[in-house]
């Protein structure tokens, strides 16, 4: 019995080794993303271009700036559905979104915006947009509502300490779930990014859609890594790591069931061993047994022989 929870706990942590794998490469996934939005907000092509006050200028700086960020687009298009900027000005430039934004709007009145703004020029991962929820629409499915992820980022002149707009990128919804990591050892494990406010559950690597909110009610999505075993009939082992890209959480599920299997096959082998070993250590002393009482017998006989000549 003390074996098999040795054995429970030595395949408990290399899960949560496994899912530490899986969150670094989230990471360098996700990185890659900030990555473009931070080339972005540095750019002084971009900046210059911002807040033109008449439509010829206006026109010509939406050419420029929709250039550059259809260039980053390109990058990773396989992920991005839109990247977009409203500078204060209410002037508005995107790859394919597309914006009605009424006379009384006013940026920095928005959520976004204010949640932006606390990050500084970083990008924040939103549960929501409600700027392209409300006012944007979709340039390619015109009767659609665009889908996807939403993170945002203030375009700031340090130099002159001025906020010049915000920058809105929308990822793909199953850039996460759409993930094959191709790990036997992961087929029984459900993995989730789950937004600090755990409103936002995103499945990865194919797993089910959903996520129990009794185990997203026990994530403190304030720490680094935890893990804990729910009180359900399946003793749900919840193991989770905060993804610094991102600054979601990454969460993992496994039924304690799913662990003992896993390691059954490998009592039963070790079981069978042992059985064998014995086996062999009965059948060597027999046949050593067998030998020396031949041997034993064969001088007997000759000692008999040598007394009766």
């Amino acid at each position: 019995r003390i074996y098999a929870r040795q054995l429970f706990d030595r395949e408990k942590e290399n899960l949560i080794q496994r899912l530490n794998v899986v969150n670094q490469d989230l990471d360098s996934r996700i990185e890659a993303v900030n990555s473009i939005a931070l080339d972005i907000v540095i750019s002084s092509e971009i900046k210059s271009n911002l807040n033109k006050e008449n439509s010829l200028e206006v026109g010509r700086a939406k050419n420029i700036v929709n250039s550059i960020l259809s260039k980053k687009f390109l990058s990773a298009s396989n992920v991005l559905i839109d990247l977009s900027i409203i500078d204060m000005r209410n002037n508005t430039y995107s790859t394919r979104a597309t914006y009605l934004l009424p006379s009384d709007f006013h940026l920095q009145d928005t959520d976004v915006f204010k949640i932006a703004e606390t990050y500084n020029g970083a990008l924040c991962w939103l549960d929501s947009n409600s700027i392209i929820d409300r006012y944007g629409g979709d340039s390619i499915f015109h009767s659609n509502h665009m889908e996807g992820l939403r993170a945002a980022a203030l375009i700031k002149d340090y130099t002159q300490g001025q906020i010049l707009g915000l920058l809105m990128v929308s990822l793909k919804e199953d850039s996460f779930s759409a993930i094959d990591y191709s790990n036997s050892k992961l087929k029984s494990v459900n993995m989730y990014m789950v937004s600090p406010t755990t409103r936002t559950i995103l499945p990865v690597a194919g797993s089910s859609s959903t996520l129990n909110r009794d185990i997203t009610s026990r994530i403190d999505t304030t720490k680094e890594r935890d893990t804990i075993i729910m009180p359900d009939s399946d003793k749900t082992l919840v193991s989770y790591v905060k993804n610094t890209a991102m600054g979601w959480t990454l969460v993992s599920t496994i039924a304690s069931a799913n662990i003992a299997r896993s390691f059954s096959y490998i009592i039963r082998t070790l079981i069978a061993t042992i059985i064998l070993s014995i086996c062999s250590s009965i059948l060597i002393s027999w046949l050593s047994a067998s030998l020396m009482m031949s041997g034993i017998d064969d001088l007997s006989k000759t000692m008999k022989l040598v007394e009766q000549g």
